[in-house]
């Protein structure tokens, strides 16, 4: 049985843009397909596994949290795929099982994700979608041409072979790099200067127009959040949308573009909060609710819905994901056990993963922008009558493409 998808596939190195037209080849070589590929049966499988790992995850990070938050599952499933392509025996099952991808060879993996990134980049023209990957190398480390080719045939990512003796520099050109590739969203990816001898980065951008109009008068009214009430503004319209009611939500579907995307609601109903639906988010529940809401048509029966929503921003830096990856059993790829020999002779393991993310909501649309970075280091081994769905308390967010339930973004409204 299908459920809720969270597809976190690989991307190619330029900003791809759908600008780029259907069938062209953009700068880096990237072809974007004429017509949108469906997903297999197959391959559908393998989001639902997916879908259950991103979800856990991002309970795991963020269910303590009482500030707004946002992580891209997407771009960090790139930046492990990245270095899961060079990864073998145990730390390649390991790495392949953390995006739920357990018994899937890594060119398998790569061709799902090139048909999903496929998709996204094709689906809907009015929606402006981008992402990139590159890797950075010292000079001194020698990478093995079977997985640099690994890397430009499938994921199109750019390498750069650069002085890490030079650590300010390296840090100014991956912070550049970062910064162009999310249009300036994301201008500084890296805090500290980064260490040898090699670092891969995913560069996620994505922007839409509601597929409605909302009303251009905003109201002020109080946000109830988890640190106090605050003044917000609030973007509405009362029409036909995607709504569901469970014991333990309410769900909303808001289109983007030609409707493909969407931005969807987890409001938690008044009986519980966020963390509660986190947890209901990812279960068996929580998938079934999600597949009635995708079946189901616009609307609830016989009217519309008074839909209000806050205008809001949010900045994040996501730190401890390694911890919450070894804490899952995830050990070999972190450790001195880890085995990427098909990179490089070099004895490497993963030692840090950095992901920073960005979102801006409002009645316009939506404009949001994330970036993973892995650096691999050498081993020593309201009542109206109508339904009402005013988002005026702490919620759940995702982006989502339809079609392959891809999820781009998650986060939490606090």
């Amino acid at each position: 049985m299908r459920t809720l998808h969270i597809v976190l596939p690989i991307i190619t190195v330029a900003a791809l843009f759908l600008s780029c037209g259907k069938g062209t080849v953009d700068p880096m070589g990237f072809k974007v397909p004429e017509v949108a590929p469906d997903l297999t049966e197959s391959q559908l499988e393998m989001s639902d596994d997916i879908s259950t790992c991103g979800l856990d995850l991002f309970y795991d990070l963020f269910k303590d949290k009482e500030d707004d938050v946002l992580y891209s599952p997407l771009s960090l499933s790139v930046a492990l795929s990245l270095c899961g392509s060079g990864a073998m025996g145990e730390t390649q099952s390991q790495l392949a099982a953390a995006q739920g991808l357990e018994g899937y060879s890594n060119s398998q993996i790569a061709s799902y994700y090139q048909t999903v990134i496929g998709r996204l980049l094709s689906v809907d023209p009015s929606v402006k979608f981008g992402s990139a990957n590159a890797v950075w190398v010292d000079g001194t480390m020698s990478v093995k041409n079977g997985y640099k080719s690994m890397l430009a045939t499938y994921y199109g990512a750019e390498a750069f072979n650069v002085d890490f003796g030079a650590p300010k520099a390296v840090r100014d050109q991956i912070n550049h790099w970062a910064s162009t590739h999310t249009e300036g969203k994301i201008p500084q990816v890296l805090d500290e200067d980064p260490e040898p001898p090699m670092l891969l980065a995913n560069a996620l951008s994505f922007y839409a127009g509601w597929g409605v109009a909302f009303d251009h008068e905003l109201k002020k009214e109080a946000f109830y959040g988890s640190k106090g009430n605050t003044e917000e503004q609030y973007f509405t319209r009362t029409g036909l949308f995607g709504y569901l009611q469970t014991p333990v939500n309410t769900l909303l579907s808001i289109p983007y573009g030609n409707g493909l995307f969407e931005f969807l609601l987890i409001l938690p109903n008044s009986n519980s909060n966020v963390q509660t639906s986190m947890m209901w988010l990812r279960s068996n529940q929580g998938a079934e609710a999600m597949k009635q809401l995708r079946n189901k048509k616009e609307g609830v029966p016989g009217g519309n819905i008074f839909v209000q929503i806050p205008r809001f921003e949010i900045c994040c830096s996501t730190a401890g994901i390694v911890d919450a990856l070894i804490a899952k059993g995830f050990r070999a790829p972190f450790s001195d056990k880890a085995d990427f020999s098909g990179i490089s002779e070099s004895p490497l393991f993963i030692e840090k993963i950095i992901q920073k993310s960005y979102i801006s909501v409002n009645e316009k649309g939506t404009d949001a922008a994330a970036v993973s970075v892995i650096t691999m280091a050498t081993s020593t081994g309201e009542d109206s009558g109508i339904p009402m769905f005013v988002a005026n308390r702490p919620f759940i967010f995702l982006i989502r493409e339809k079609g392959s339930d891809t999820i781009l973004f998650a986060g939490l409204k606090q």
